[in-house]
C-alpha cells in the first residue's frame, strides 16, 4: 500500500484536494504551508478523515465532507477503534477520499451534496438546502462553501439523492 499526501490534479485554475494531509500541516505544529483557497481560482477538498490523518478545518472554495459526524469522522466500511499509526485500519477514512474522487470520473452525478453553513445546520434541516452541487471531477466553477452528503459503504460509494440527507447515514 503506498502512503502519500492524495492532491489529485491541478490544472489552469483549479485544484482538488483528497483528504489534505493534517499532521505537520496544521494545528499548533506545523511545518508546511497546507492547501488554502488561495492555491487557485477553485479548490475543491474532499475531508473524509478530518481530526485524523485529514485537516478538520476548512481548507479550499469549496469543502465537501462526507459522511461527516461533527469531529473525528470514520467512513463507512471503516472500523472504529484505535490503530496503530499508519496501519490499513487507521488510514481507510483518509483513503476513501480517492475512491470517492474516482468514482466521479465515470459517472459525474453520484455525490450531490447539500449546501449548508455547517454540520449542525445540515443536520438539523434533514438535509434541507437551495443548493446542490456535484462532488468531484465534474464540479460546478461555481461551487463555493460547505457541502455536506452520505455514502455508501461499499463501491459503488455515490447513492444520489438520497445521499444530501444525513439520516440516511449508514452505521459503522
Amino acid at each position: 500500500m503506498t502512503r502519500f499526501h492524495y492532491q489529485v490534479k491541478c490544472q489552469n485554475d483549479q485544484a482538488s484536494c483528497l483528504d489534505p494531509a493534517g499532521p505537520l500541516y496544521s494545528g499548533l505544529i506545523s511545518f508546511k504551508n497546507g492547501v488554502s483557497p488561495e492555491c487557485a481560482k477553485q479548490v475543491d477538498v474532499i475531508h473524509t478523515d478530518p481530526g485524523g490523518y485529514g485537516i478538520a478545518d476548512r481548507a479550499g472554495t469549496a469543502d465537501f465532507w462526507p459522511n461527516y459526524e461533527g469531529g473525528k469522522t470514520v467512513q463507512p466500511g471503516c472500523l472504529r477503534g484505535n490503530f496503530p499509526l499508519l496501519s490499513e485500519e487507521g488510514l481507510c477514512s483518509h483513503i476513501a477520499s480517492w475512491r470517492y474522487f474516482a468514482e466521479t470520473i465515470n459517472d459525474c452525478n453520484c455525490f450531490p451534496a447539500a449546501s449548508a453553513p455547517d454540520y449542525a445546520t445540515w443536520s438539523s434541516t434533514n438535509g434541507t438546502t437551495n443548493s446542490t452541487i456535484y462532488m468531484g471531477e465534474y464540479l460546478s466553477p461555481e461551487a463555493r462553501g460547505n457541502y455536506y452528503l452520505v455514502t455508501n459503504d461499499r463501491s459503488l460509494y455515490g447513492i444520489g439523492e438520497e445521499g444530501t440527507d444525513p439520516n440516511n447515514r449508514i452505521d459503522n
